[in-house]
């Protein structure tokens, strides 16, 4: 009744693909979707095999491709919700692109949720990641100008028709609330399951844009609870790792040590409690930049050469393993993250 009552009264920036996707979710309140029920044998054999062969753990684990943070986490399993915090500028958007990255280059499925950049945002920055790697240095910020120098054209189209081969779609739509997310993820576990794949992993770009189901107006802190207890149902509903990227709040900024802690995000809802890992993200030529007036020119090249390409990645909770600060090199440029020692 209320799917219908919600389609008689169609606003005009109501899509249809939305209203659907709200009248499925409905439907699936009162008749959920079934799940697979695994008997205990099955089980117990599955802890068994993984406990004692490094293949079969890593079987389903999925990974970010850099030695440092695969060592640390040991990679990620279905089921997990892992959250990349930070300020804005420090490199979490790009984190999440190696992930999507490294899982679609192993031909796993992965869905997009890009809710604060267009699915050619992505791409571009995907692209001069790969293009990194051939050995050229393709500046996102030139390809947005069109102004990407003629030498690299060869490296720009061969990263970019490698892209097309990777099982990556991405949903782009503004405003979506946690029922939509979820829905969009069923449907992109079906069209993956149908080409032999599964779906692995989905990206949330990011979760302070998601709109919680419920109505929780007026009251951020409860809305942001209710989306992160929605990410973490979705893992383990769908089977696949759910990566959120959270922006922190301003209040890191008013301390003389910018570095996030875990108790940054006691503000926004219970991600803390559901998240299975929480990623911190610091980068000090950032801040630095903001100094250079203030510095002898000398000391800012030297102070500059030396974290122009550092990341701090502070997996400050980790449940599969041992919380910690590792060091990771970044390009911002190109937006790309590597094991250290690439550039620094």
């Amino acid at each position: 009744q209320a799917a219908i009552s919600d389609a008689l009264d169609v606003r005009p920036e109501e899509s249809p693909d939305a209203l659907v996707a709200d009248a499925i979710a409905a439907l699936q309140e009162v008749v959920p979707p079934p799940r697979e029920v695994r008997s205990l044998t099955s089980v117990a054999d599955a802890v068994v095999k993984r406990a004692f062969s490094p293949e079969a753990a890593a079987k389903d684990a999925i990974w970010f491709g850099v030695k440092e943070l695969d060592d640390r986490t040991g990679g990620m399993l279905p089921g997990e919700f892992v959250v990349v915090a930070g300020r804005p500028g420090m490199g979490k958007s790009l984190l999440g692109n190696r992930m999507i990255r490294s899982t679609a280059e192993a031909g796993r499925g992965v869905l997009a949720i890009e809710l604060e950049m267009s699915e050619e945002e992505v791409v571009a920055r995907l692209i001069a990641d790969v293009a990194r790697d051939k050995g050229h240095s393709v500046y996102y910020s030139t390809m947005r100008r069109g102004t990407v120098m003629r030498h690299h054209a060869d490296a720009v189209a061969e990263s970019a028709e490698e892209l097309t081969r990777w099982p990556l779609v991405f949903e782009p739509r503004p405003g979506l609330t946690t029922d939509q997310i979820r829905q969009r993820g069923r449907e992109a576990r079906r069209q993956f399951a149908a080409e032999g794949r599964r779906l692995a992993l989905v990206v949330v770009d990011h979760i302070g844009h998601v709109r919680a189901s419920t109505d929780r107006r007026g009251n951020k802190v409860a809305e942001m609870t209710d989306v992160s207890n929605a990410m973490k149902e979705m893992a383990k509903e769908l089977g696949c790792v759910v990566l959120g990227v959270s922006q922190l709040s301003r209040a890191v900024e008013s301390r003389d040590d910018k570095r996030p802690v875990l108790s940054d995000l006691r503000e926004s809802g219970s991600i803390e409690q559901d998240a299975d890992t929480v990623m911190l993200l610091y980068r000090e030529a950032y801040y630095l930049r903001h100094k250079e007036a203030t510095m002898d020119p000398g000391s800012y090249r030297i102070e500059m050469e030396a974290c122009r390409h550092t990341l701090e990645v502070n997996c400050a909770k980790l449940r599969g393993g041992e919380p910690g600060v590792d060091l990771v090199d970044v390009d911002v440029a190109t937006g790309s993250i590597r094991e250290r020692g690439r550039w620094s």
